[in-house]
């Protein structure tokens, strides 16, 4: 109801702006378009899904409002570990920690910027963060002979070897 108060304030300076104009010999057309009495469409979160992504990697997703009055503000709670939304773009973004593998449920509220009161919602949005693939590493044996041996005795030999990523 105070809303549509607003919407209504609103519509009546534009009444008399215009009539105030052509009061004062203005000859110009004067024409309003859409309907300023409609409130606008209702504040929403647009996705219901967090890209996902892998610990110890860069992360980035977004979330998207439309509808109330923008700008808006956005807030979380529950991300996962080492993640953090950006309150004016709602922007997701960080480097997921080991401990944030698994599948987590983010609650987003976004508030928009309606006056005299801001308008707010949330969503519960779902993200999972895989753990990271560790690379396997390469085995180089290095020794190229061994000692002879004797069979029917016990045999003692040296292996040397180089470990690298890949």
């Amino acid at each position: 109801m105070e809303r549509q108060g607003a919407d209504n304030r609103r519509y009546a300076k534009l009444l008399m702006a215009g009539a105030a104009l052509l009061l004062a010999g203005c000859n110009s057309v004067f024409v309003l378009t859409g309907n300023p009495l409609q409130p606008s469409s209702k504040l929403a979160i647009a996705q219901t899904t967090l890209a996902t992504g892998t610990a110890g990697s860069a992360y980035s997703s977004a979330v998207a409002a439309t509808g109330g009055t923008s700008p808006y503000t956005y807030s979380a709670s529950n991300l996962p570990n080492g993640l953090s939304i950006n309150n004016t773009t709602g922007a997701v973004t960080g480097i997921p920690a080991a401990s944030a593998v698994g599948t987590s449920t983010v609650t987003v509220e976004v508030r928009d910027s309606t006056q005299p009161t801001a308008e707010s919602t949330t969503a519960n949005l779902s993200t999972t963060i895989a753990a990271a693939v560790v690379a396997p590493s390469t085995l180089t044996i290095t020794t190229t002979s061994l000692p002879g041996g004797t069979a029917g005795t016990a045999y003692s030999g040296c292996l040397l070897y180089t470990s690298r990523c890949v």
